[in-house]
């Protein structure tokens, strides 16, 4: 995935405040009432501030590390492999983390019950002290890496933020909420699929999907629904309409595509393109499903946003997007918008006005209150 500055350091935040919690949860387990304890090793040395100063090292260390990991594995080329190779690989790379975490311990002096610094120094059995010590502490540390892991699959799984919002039940009972809404489909897909057969045509959708999903993240997309050739975007309102993300991020897929025109056409022999449609609206939002639960949206936005994709074709035009929607968009001389005209999309009664986006190659764009 493409990530921000801002977005890496986030994402390293979380982690470290991840590791934190599950060292002061350790910190408590291997400390609390070792005073009552005459024969505990650090019975004698033990002082609160010596655990906070050994949680905050352990945490920082680990949070830093664990989180440049994640985006360093985080690459188109690694994310393409087997999951298992994937997990083989983090595990591996962890192991050399909870290494250098344990350096730094002992570095720091360590109280916080993983070496005792003393026994090191007994040439009676020095390796069987750190051996049961630290064997405690890999194993927690594997252990939580392991929570960690399902963490992430399971919001790859559901996306961003659905997670969080499915296990704190706030669409259990349907909502109404603002979304901004993307189709976007293969261009010429039935032909594409007659040249190259299903199975290579399968491929062809994967790398094309592959590609999407690197842009996601960059502007704040989330994706709705895959179906078949289509795929179906949505932001809330605060993260499509700032900086136009709703908009840049067909273009930023566009530009990932144009990156692999080389990879398209020795591959497949042929450079794909995509048409979009979007429409900002009033939708309901809802939990749903037992089995294979999900956020679904219901209401009239979502059909609307199909038909003003499905007007792509018509006007061959490669982003159309409603009025509702551009009136919201920031001004600037980045995107030019052209009226297309107002249109009774089927299943309307009313008339919607339709423009028509690109970007600014060397001309300023008229700005978009001019077109509102």
């Amino acid at each position: 995935m493409r990530y921000t500055t801002a977005q890496k350091l986030a994402h390293i935040g979380r982690v470290i405040i991840a590791w934190t919690l599950a060292y002061t949860f350790f910190g408590f387990l291997r400390m609390y009432g070792i005073q009552d304890l005459p024969e505990a090793e650090f019975a004698q040395v033990w002082t609160p501030r010596d655990l906070i100063v050994q949680l905050v090292v352990a945490s920082l260390a680990t949070g830093i590390l664990y989180g440049s990991l994640d985006l360093l594995l985080d690459r188109p080329r690694i994310q393409r492999w087997a999951y298992w190779k994937i997990l083989t690989l983090k595990t591996s790379l962890n192991l050399v983390i909870v290494v250098v975490v344990l350096i730094l311990l002992i570095m720091s002096g360590v109280q916080l019950g993983v070496i005792d610094p003393d026994s090191m120094l007994d040439t009676r059995q020095p390796r069987v002290a750190i051996s049961k010590s630290a064997f405690i502490f890999i194993v927690y540390f594997l252990f939580v890496d392991t929570l960690l892991s399902m963490y992430q699959q399971v919001k790859q799984k559901f996306g961003r933020g659905i997670f969080q919002e499915m296990l704190l039940g706030k669409y259990h009972k349907p909502k109404e909420a603002d979304r901004i809404f993307m189709f976007i489909d293969l261009k010429s897909s039935v032909t594409i699929a007659e040249r190259l057969g299903h199975v290579h045509y399968s491929y062809l959708l994967q790398d094309c999907y592959f590609d999407l999903n690197t842009q996601l993240n960059r502007f704040k997309a989330r994706i709705y629904q895959y179906v078949g050739d289509e795929v179906v975007l949505y932001w809330d309102l605060h993260d499509g309409l700032m900086d136009n993300n709703c908009v840049m991020m067909y273009f930023g897929f566009m530009d990932r595509l144009e990156q692999r025109r080389k990879y398209y056409e020795r591959r497949y022999g042929l450079m794909p393109f995509f048409k979009a449609g979007a429409h900002l609206g009033r939708v309901t939002v809802a939990e749903v499903g037992l089995l294979k639960r999900d956020i679904a949206f219901h209401g009239d936005t979502v059909n609307t946003t199909s038909r003003i994709h499905d007007q792509c074709n018509v006007y061959n035009e490669q982003l159309l997007v409603s009025k509702d929607l551009l009136v919201r968009l920031e001004p600037g001389a980045v995107l030019q918008f052209n009226l297309i005209g107002s249109e009774v999309l089927k299943g309307k009664h009313s008339s919607l006005e339709i423009y028509a986006v690109d970007r600014v190659q060397q001309a300023a764009a008229v700005p978009v209150a001019q077109h509102s």
